[in-house]
């Protein structure tokens, strides 16, 4: 449910307003106009209504990096019709803008390197106006991150280092993204889960 906006419900109330003045004073004709801004205003808060932007942001690493490091976010947007936006994200005065299309009804899903903070902000510009602007926290460990991607819980405890458990689809799709863990264990057999960016950026990293 998405309530009226206070600009549209506020120049409803002064059409309806003027709309009895004009009906005590018998200006009929008058009426006919101010009945029809009443009804735009009403269906153009109807088809705002019927097309929401759905925006989800999820860091990597299940919200886990290191000072100074690189991480990814994914970006996931839904709209109901075909459309263009701008998605930027800002973290410690850094930002990274990216110009997205969406097909009306498809989820898109977008994954965005840049360097961890402890909040980052997401904001989605339609139209050249901010419509979504959510914040997302990063906790920034001291110790080495160490990633446990395996069917079987953290086999633990490793010393100096601060475990992660991870699911394999939640393995990043660029390599900068390995820059925020400090190590990765990973059961051999999940290897054949990951996808083709996944593997890549893995293959990548451990290239370098």
């Amino acid at each position: 449910v998405e309530y009226p906006r206070l600009p549209s419900l506020l120049s409803a109330y002064l059409a309806a307003a003027v709309a009895l003045t004009l009906l005590r004073a018998g200006q009929a004709r008058l009426l006919g106009g101010l009945a029809a801004i009443v009804v735009a205003l009403g269906l153009a808060g109807t088809a705002q209504a019927a097309d929401p932007l759905e925006v989800e942001v999820i860091p990597a690493w299940d919200g886990w990096s290191r000072p100074g490091r690189v991480t990814e976010v994914e970006v996931r947007l839904r709209s109901q019709r075909s459309e263009a936006v701008d998605v930027v994200l800002a973290a410690d005065g850094t930002g990274v803008r990216t110009r997205l299309a969406l097909d009306a009804g498809q989820s898109s899903i977008n994954h965005i390197p840049l360097r961890a903070a402890e909040t980052i902000t997401t904001a989605v510009r339609r139209n050249g106006k901010e419509r979504t602007s959510l914040e997302s926290r990063i906790s920034l460990a001291e110790a080495p991150l160490l990633a446990w991607v395996a069917p079987r819980p953290v086999a633990g405890p490793f010393a100096g280092f601060h475990p992660v458990a991870i699911e394999p689809e939640e393995l990043p799709r660029t390599a900068a993204a390995y820059s925020s863990i400090d190590a990765l264990v990973i059961d051999r057999h999940l290897m054949s889960s990951l996808d083709q960016q996944q593997l890549s950026a893995l293959l990548s990293h451990v290239a370098g």
